[in-house]
């Protein structure tokens, strides 16, 4: 009987969300459905909006400034 389950790929590994069973060495078929992500991770979202924040204005001068090597 077909059962939807899932999983995560991790490593080169298949990994089922919930036990399976399943004989030892029982061979299955498997088809791949990609999961729609329900809700982004809160570590996901801080870094998005980290990304997405404005660069501080800055003069012209501030970064030839900063650029400049010291010659000395």
């Amino acid at each position: 009987m077909p059962k939807t389950i899932e999983a995560i790929y991790e490593n080169g590994i298949l990994r089922p969300i919930a036990s399976l069973k399943l004989k030892e060495h029982q061979l299955v078929k498997i088809t791949f459905v990609p999961a729609e992500i329900k809700e982004i991770p809160p570590m996901v979202k801080r870094i998005i909006d980290h990304l997405s924040a404005p660069l501080p204005a800055r003069s012209s001068d501030d970064i030839i400034q900063d650029t400049q090597i010291d010659a000395d």
